[in-house]
């Protein structure tokens, strides 16, 4: 059986239980894998949800959630991808901004 999310790891929650959207975006770790009565999968996460409105655990469908995983040696450091451009106009403004100050203060 092929799941989004293995054991033991951080997964983000990315659709909301039953329209709430209370717990979009947090992160849990994937602690126990069942099935579910409707044939899906869920997971116990840690740390284990409650719903607000009636206290009940939430059982997250492998669906609902986005593992976190290292990318491995293929990631790109999308920050070290800075077109040298910006950084310069960002420089300039700096440097105008400064003798502004220096103007202003005289």
């Amino acid at each position: 059986m092929n799941t989004r999310c293995k054991p033991g790891e951080l997964a983000i929650v990315v659709d909301a239980v039953g329209g709430d959207r209370t717990f979009l975006g947090y992160i849990v770790t994937t602690v126990r894998l069942i099935h579910h009565p409707d044939g899906r999968v869920a997971w116990f996460t840690d740390p284990l949800l409650v719903h607000p409105s009636d206290g009940c655990r939430i059982l997250w469908f492998d669906t609902s959630l986005r593992p976190i995983r290292d990318p491995g040696d293929d990631a790109i450091d999308w920050v070290s991808h800075r077109r040298p451009r910006s950084v310069d106009l960002r420089e300039d403004q700096l440097t105008r901004a400064r003798a502004q100050l220096l103007e202003v203060g005289s």
